[in-house]
């Protein structure tokens, strides 16, 4: 069953606490208070792949026990938004690049700074850091619209889309 209902395109730390709970109550298929990664898997949204939802449920298990909390749940949330309002914070003030908002005059030095604060991230673990250099890789000898769209791409797994102009 995806649980997902209109809110499948949203990233978990846009959605409110309500909405969180309630996506959590509906996973958990046996009631037991707690998600399985199985149960996750059973409700993700249809376009993410296995991978992702394991990289998503073992962020959400802090304490490896193999099950999530709706605390566990909350803590992850509470995390994404905080990470989102600093990056939100670092480029406002530039008109700079939230995956995809580009000021046009601008767009090389914001990627290099985005990539520069990823790249400075201690929060990023290795497969994060991994895509971090792919995108520097991608941009290293060539800066087409098209390269920088995806580089872009690549960093959508680590930092969801994020509107500075909304």
């Amino acid at each position: 069953m995806n649980i997902s209902g209109n809110s499948a395109m949203m990233a978990p730390h846009q959605l409110s606490t309500s909405q969180m709970q309630e996506r959590f109550k509906l996973a958990d298929s046996d009631e037991s208070g707690t998600l399985t990664l199985e149960e996750m898997q059973a409700s993700a949204p249809e376009e993410l792949d296995t991978a992702k939802v394991e990289q998503l449920f073992s962020q959400m298990d802090a304490n490896g026990d193999g099950e999530v909390t709706e605390q566990e749940q909350k803590e992850l949330h509470e995390k994404m938004a905080e990470r989102m309002e600093k990056l939100q914070a670092s480029t406002q003030g530039n008109g700079q690049v939230a995956m995809g908002y580009v000021n046009q005059g601008n767009s090389t030095n914001a990627i290099d700074s985005l990539l520069e604060r990823l790249s400075n991230n201690e929060e990023l673990d290795e497969t994060q850091q991994a895509k971090v250099q792919e995108a520097k890789d991608m941009l290293s000898s060539n800066r087409t619209p098209e390269s920088m769209k995806n580089a872009m791409s690549v960093l959508q797994d680590i930092i969801p889309s994020v509107d500075v102009h909304a």
